[in-house]
């Protein structure tokens, strides 16, 4: 039980009425998830190598250089590549994030299917003591906020923490004296977050 009385259920537990199909959606979707969320970060790399030949462009200008780096080759280049990643991460959002969904719809069925059966099976005393408006609400609210954890929310969560760490592998590999500031305040950002998260 967290503060509210709520009890925490596991997310082997929310996903139990998964089948092998859903199973395998979700796997198709978790590899959609880390392709999305690797593109997000992987785009600075595009971004620092245009940077930096705008500064070697500047620095041969400034210098009178006899042969000055063709800048505007350099972003075609790096444009063709942007709509290539645009398109990569429309499609990889599509796989990750809509397959969550897809497969949480199909799991709330399941749900709903298993909830009607239980109640239709239940004695006539039993709905002397429960509502009719009851049963509809956990029908529709209660297995919905399901479909909502377990879908494409779930979906953006993995993306979300993927690029974070993809994000802090790309800056330890090019920039490791700047990654270890940003790592070094990390616990501030947490801190900030949790603060701002109640």
């Amino acid at each position: 039980d967290q503060g509210g009385g709520v009890p925490v259920v596991p997310i082997r537990e929310l996903l139990r009425f998964s089948d092998q199909t859903d199973r395998m959606l979700l796997a198709i979707a978790v590899l959609g998830c880390f392709l999305y969320g690797s593109i997000t970060p992987g785009q600075f790399i595009l971004l620092g190598s245009l940077t930096q030949d705008i500064a070697d462009y500047g620095i041969c200008i400034r210098n009178n250089c006899s042969d000055p780096l063709d800048l505007e080759d350099s972003m075609t280049t790096v444009s063709i590549w942007y709509v290539g990643l645009a398109a990569g991460n429309f499609f990889f959002s599509w796989l990750g994030i809509g397959l969550f969904g897809y497969s949480a719809e199909r799991q709330v069925h399941k749900i709903r299917l298993a909830l009607f059966r239980n109640a239709i099976h239940q004695e006539i005393g039993w709905f002397d003591k429960h509502s009719s408006g009851e049963i509809l609400s956990r029908l529709s609210e209660d297995i919905n906020k399901i479909g909502d954890g377990i879908g494409a929310k779930f979906g953006r969560i993995i993306c979300s923490l993927i690029g974070f760490f993809v994000g802090y592998i790309i800056g330890f590999v090019y920039c490791w004296r700047l990654a270890f500031v940003m790592l070094s305040q990390l616990p501030l950002l947490f801190l900030c977050g949790g603060m701002m998260a109640t």
